[in-house]
C-alpha cells in the first residue's frame, strides 16, 4: 500500500491519488486506468477461463482461483486457500498470521501483543488483545465452572452461561462413568478428571523416587486420597504438594523399619510435618507408629537447643553455655525450660562479652538486667551453674541495685541531662542534628525520643504567639527555659 503522509493514498504507476486501489500486485497500487493498461487479458494455463496478467510478468499465467486451490501456509505448510496475511506473493494461515504482524501495546492492559483487534460487537473501536476481548464477555460459568460467553447472572451477581440459565438448564452423562454434569459437551465430572490427572502424577513422582518402600508408600497415599476427596478440584494441589513430604522422608530414612515415633519427630522438622499433615498422619496410621504430641514437642525442644549451641559454637562463650545444657539436662529441668534459660544465658554472654577462661564483672550483670529486667529469673540457673561448676565468684545482683525507686530513676534522669547539656553546652545550637536535640529534650521532658519523632513527623511541633514551644501536647518550653534555644533547633529541624 502505497501513502503520502500530506496527500494520503496514491496509484504507483501514474502517482495521482486514489480511494481505494482496483488492484494490488507485488505491494504496488493501480488505479483503474493503470490497470487496464498494465494488465492484459490472458487465459490461465489451468482452468483456461480468462484472467488478467501484468504485462511484464514472467511464467505462465495462473488464475488466482487456481493459485489459492493449491497455496499452502508459509510458515506451518497448512492447506491455506483462505489467507490471514499476505507476505510477499506468499500466503500465511490464520492461526499463523500473528507470528508475521507487529507487537503493538494493547489499549485495555498495555502488555504488547500481535494479537490485536477491534471488538466491534461491544460498540468500542479500541484494539485490544485476546485476553481483554474474551474478559468483556466471558467469565467463569458459576453452575458447570467453564469459561464460557456470559447469558446471565444469578441471584448473587455470579455470572452464568447459556445452558445454566435458570429453567433452561442442561445437562449430560459423564462419558466415562455416567454421572449427570452440568452443561452442554462432552465434558467428564470432577471425580473422572481428577483419576486421570491424578494418576498421571503418581507414576511421575513414584519415578522420581529411588526407595522402593517410598514408592509404596506413596501410592498407598494417592490411593487414599482418591477414595476419600476423587471430587476435590484442589486434589491435584495438594498431592503436588505432598510429594515434597515423602521426598523429605526418603532422604531422613534408609527403610521403613528405621521409622518410629520418635525417630519422626527428631529427624523430620516440625514445621515440615505440620505443613504435610495429611502426609503425615497417613504415615502414622499406616506405620501404626504410637505417636504422642508430648514426643514431637520434645523432639522439636531438642532441635531448638541444638541449633542455639550451634550458634554459639565459634564464641568465647560457646564451651559455657554447652556444658550448662548438660549441668540442666542433669539436674531433671523440662527440655522447654531448658532453652528458655538457654536463651537469656546467651543473650546476657554476648551483651557482657563472657569468656570461658574468666568470669564477669558485676558492673556487666547490672547493666544488662537494667536493660532486660525480665531475664532475671531465667539468668539465676546460669549464675550459679556458673559458681558451683566453674568456680567463678558471680551472683544474682540484688533487685534494688538494678530496679530502683522513682527517686533514684529521677536522680538518674537528672544525672544523665546533665551530662548530656554539658556535651552540647559549648557548642552553637544551629549546628546540632536531630538525634543530638531529640536525646537532649527526650530527658528534659520525660519522653521517649520517638514519641518526639513521632509528633514532629504529624507536624505537631508548635510555636505559640508567646513564643513558646509545644513539643507534645505533655511537654511545652516556655521562652524563659534554659532549653528553650534548643526547643527553637528542634523547631527549625522540623520545619
Amino acid at each position: 500500500m502505497s501513502i503520502d503522509p500530506k496527500f494520503g493514498r496514491y496509484c504507483d504507476a501514474c502517482g495521482r491519488g486514489i480511494q481505494n486501489a482496483v488492484r494490488i500486485h507485488l505491494g504496488k497500487d493501480y488505479c483503474r486506468s493503470c490497470y487496464q493498461m498494465n494488465f492484459v487479458r490472458v487465459d490461465c494455463v489451468e482452468c483456461k477461463q480468462p484472467m488478467r496478467q501484468h504485462r511484464h510478468a514472467e511464467g505462465e499465467p495462473v488464475c488466482k482461483a487456481c493459485i489459492r486451490s493449491k497455496r499452502t501456509c508459509l510458515r506451518c505448510g497448512k492447506f491455506t486457500p483462505l489467507a490471514g496475511k499476505l507476505v510477499g506473493s506468499s500466503a500465511v494461515c490464520g492461526a499463523c498470521s500473528p507470528h508475521f504482524r507487529e507487537r503493538r501495546p494493547c489499549t485495555g492492559c498495555g502488555r504488547l501483543s500481535s494479537r490485536l483487534s477491534r471488538p466491534l460487537f461491544t460498540g468500542l473501536q479500541d484494539e485490544l488483545c485476546d485476553s481483554c476481548r474474551r474478559g468483556l464477555t466471558d467469565a467463569t460459568c458459576a453452575v458447570c465452572r467453564k469459561h464460557r460467553r456470559v447469558a446471565g447472572r444469578n441471584e448473587g451477581g455470579k455470572p452464568l452461561c447459556k445452558d445454566c440459565l435458570p429453567g433452561q438448564e442442561v445437562s449430560h452423562d459423564c462419558p466415562q462413568c455416567g454421572t449427570r454434569v452440568p452443561g452442554g459437551g462432552l465434558a467428564r465430572c470432577r471425580g473422572c478428571a481428577n483419576r486421570e490427572s491424578v494418576q498421571r502424577l503418581a507414576l511421575v513422582v513414584s519415578a522420581s523416587f529411588e526407595a522402593q518402600w517410598v514408592r509404596e508408600l506413596w501410592k498407598g497415599f494417592v490411593a487414599l486420597q482418591l477414595e476419600e476427596a476423587a471430587s476435590s478440584p484442589k486434589l491435584r494441589q495438594t498431592l503436588d504438594r505432598a510429594s515434597s513430604f515423602f521426598a523429605a522422608l526418603e532422604k531422613s530414612f534408609a527403610s521403613a523399619e528405621e521409622i518410629d515415633a520418635q525417630s519422626l519427630a527428631e529427624r523430620m522438622d516440625s514445621r515440615l510435618l505440620r505443613k504435610h499433615l495429611l502426609a503425615s498422619r497417613f504415615l502414622v496410621a499406616t506405620l501404626e507408629l504410637n505417636e504422642t504430641e508430648g514426643n514431637r514437642e520434645i523432639a522439636t525442644e531438642r532441635r531448638r537447643i541444638a541449633q542455639i549451641i550451634s550458634r554459639c559454637g565459634k564464641a568465647k562463650y560457646g564451651e559455657v553455655l554447652e556444658h550448662y545444657v548438660e549441668w540442666l539436662r542433669a539436674a531433671g529441668v523440662a527440655d522447654r525450660t531448658a532453652r528458655l534459660y538457654l536463651r537469656a544465658a546467651e543473650s546476657f554472654c554476648a551483651d557482657a562479652g563472657v569468656d570461658a577462661s574468666q568470669a564477669w564483672r558485676e558492673q556487666d550483670a547490672l547493666r544488662y538486667l537494667a536493660k532486660m529486667p525480665g531475664h532475671a529469673a531465667s539468668l539465676s540457673r546460669f549464675f550459679r551453674y556458673c559458681r558451683e561448676c566453674r568456680g567463678w565468684d558471680v551472683c544474682l545482683p540484688p533487685r534494688s541495685l538494678w530496679v530502683g525507686t522513682p527517686a533514684k530513676r529521677d536522680a538518674d534522669q537528672i544525672k544523665r541531662l546533665r551530662k548530656a547539656l554539658q556535651r552540647v553546652g559549648g557548642m552553637d545550637t544551629a549546628i546540632l542534628t536531630t538525634r543530638e536535640v531529640a536525646r537532649l529534650l527526650s530527658l528534659a521532658v520525660g519522653l521517649p525520643a520517638t514519641q518526639l519523632l513521632r509528633e514532629r513527623e504529624a507536624g505537631r511541633v508548635v510555636l505559640h504567639g508567646d513564643g513558646s514551644v509545644e513539643l507534645a501536647p505533655q511537654a511545652v518550653i516556655a521562652t524563659a527555659d534554659a532549653l528553650y534555644p534548643y526547643a527553637r533547633r528542634w523547631l527549625d529541624l522540623a520545619a
